[in-house]
């Protein structure tokens, strides 16, 4: 079963985790960094900076326990960065660098979401979530990069035929389980492609322009339409509806 659980914070006596006035020279406040000062000696702290060398101890055994089995880490927007408000652009990216120390996806809680991601994130915690579920219905080890894969290309062509780009990963996974399904075999797969191939080889009459085209064909129709319309050469927009 899936948890949300507090680890790898520390806090004063008094019930302070950072300092005051955050910026990019006190990431922590002003003398948050004193709150850790009992984490960076240990072993822990030294190998996840590539180094040897640490302390042992009881130190070093709470730091290395607050890191194990953690699927994914939650931040709030401070723990990401000191910006405020809405976003600006999309140029900061951690105070840690290239090298996050995380080494798991990471989510950062903030009032202010970024657009271009928001479908993104919510795609990749349906995804990673779905694999929890799947893990605790089989008791096999589930990969959610299939999950996220699919919603994506799910998503992508969904809108050029008048769908609304959503998930619904949760929902699919689980009853799919009680269902019976199991994972599709090679010569499985290979059934399913080909199958999809003479689903998009099948012609329809486009209600627009009154000719037959495959959904193949339609796919780039309604793409070359929709760029139309955004570039201002179209008044509006309409989606391929079938029936």
């Amino acid at each position: 079963m899936s948890k949300v659980k507090v680890a790898a914070f520390s806090i004063s006596i008094d019930g302070f985790g950072a300092g005051p006035r955050q910026d990019l020279q006190n990431p922590l406040g002003v003398r948050g960094l004193e709150l850790h000062s009992w984490f960076f000696p240990t072993d822990t702290f030294k190998k996840m900076h590539g180094q040897s060398g640490g302390s042992t101890g009881v130190d070093n055994d709470v730091a290395a326990e607050s890191f194990e089995n953690v699927g994914a880490w939650i931040l709030g927007r401070n723990m990401f960065g000191p910006v405020r408000g809405p976003w600006k652009d999309d140029s900061w990216k951690g105070w840690w660098g290239e090298n996050p120390p995380y080494h798991t996806p990471v989510f950062v809680l903030t009032h202010h979401a970024r657009p271009a991601l928001a479908i993104a994130m919510l795609g990749a915690i349906e995804s990673l979530l779905s694999a929890v579920i799947a893990d605790a219905m089989t008791g096999k080890k589930h990969d959610p990069n299939a999950e996220l894969v699919a919603l994506g290309i799910g998503n992508i062509v969904t809108p050029f035929f008048g769908g609304i780009a959503a998930t619904g990963a949760l929902a699919r996974t689980a009853t799919n389980i009680r269902a019976g399904a199991v994972s599709l075999t090679a010569d499985g797969r290979k059934t399913v492609i080909r199958a999809w191939e003479r689903r998009m080889g099948a012609e329809v009459r486009h209600p627009k322009f009154g000719y037959e085209v495959t959904y193949r064909r339609a796919v780039e129709v309604q793409a070359r339409i929709l760029a139309a319309h955004l570039l201002g050469e179209l008044p509006s927009y309409e989606p391929l509806v079938t029936r």
